[in-house]
């Protein structure tokens, strides 16, 4: 498996960086990977800390604008 579901919380095992995968609106067979920028966010948002999948370095995603509010 190289990729994950649309809406997936990824982080990689070298970076304290968490991210969210979104469809790319550019082309829909692709994905971006969207920063959360801080705990603040992220709490905001709504996400829990154990829905985070860490991903292996070879996993590569386009970087999205980073998520705000």
């Amino acid at each position: 498996k190289d990729h994950n579901p649309n809406y997936t919380l990824i982080k990689y095992a070298k970076s304290p960086n968490v991210y969210r995968l979104e469809p790319n609106l550019g082309n829909s067979a692709k994905q971006v990977k969207r920063l959360i920028p801080d705990e603040k966010i992220f709490k905001k948002l709504n996400f829990r800390w154990d829905r985070i999948v860490t991903v292996i370095d070879t996993e590569v995603y386009t970087e999205g604008a980073k998520l705000e509010n």
